[in-house]
């Protein structure tokens, strides 16, 4: 019989292999919905569009390409979050829609982001804070999310009973 954590670490790995390859199904859909949010988040700042897997904006233009897209984060969250046994099934499947979402946004927000540096700064800035920013959202976007579903309930919990 496998421990709790053997069995979350085997429930991650499994769910988030089946979760990953489920997402390489839709990965057009997806390439085309991250493109079309990040021009929607740079449409303040000046002309920008999309068109399929393309993002425009002024004279720039970029490809979002399977990775930028977050296939990789929205696995592991939904491994994790499927496979955390003490946690209402319900709670879980919200939490691995929500993570769906939040991986989604902020990915377009990083793409938009390198975007207006590369327009500010030109492309010399644009290799370091794509970079910087593409590891930091891996870092984050897993780690950060995922404790902050897990542990957000008792938080709140414990912040209403001083009131």
């Amino acid at each position: 019989m496998l421990g709790k954590g053997m069995r979350f670490a085997v429930g991650v790995a499994a769910i988030g292999s089946a979760s990953y390859l489920l997402l390489q199904l839709v990965m057009p859909l997806l390439q085309s919905l991250t493109a079309w949010m990040a021009a929607a988040m740079l449409a303040p700042f000046g002309a920008a569009h999309s068109e399929g897997a393309l993002v425009f904006f002024k004279l720039l233009s970029v490809q979002v390409i399977p990775l930028c897209v977050g296939d990789i984060e929205i696995a592991v969250l939904v491994g994790a979050m499927l496979s955390t046994e003490d946690r209402p099934v319900r709670s879980r499947a919200l939490g691995a829609a929500e993570a769906f979402l939040a991986v989604m946004l902020v990915n377009a927000l990083r793409i938009a982001a390198t975007m207006l540096a590369w327009d500010a700064w030109g492309i010399a800035a644009v290799e370091l804070i794509h970079t910087v920013l593409f590891k930091l959202v891996l870092v984050v976007a897993i780690v950060g999310f995922y404790a902050a579903w897990y542990l957000g309930p008792a938080i709140l919990k414990k912040g209403t009973q001083r009131s």
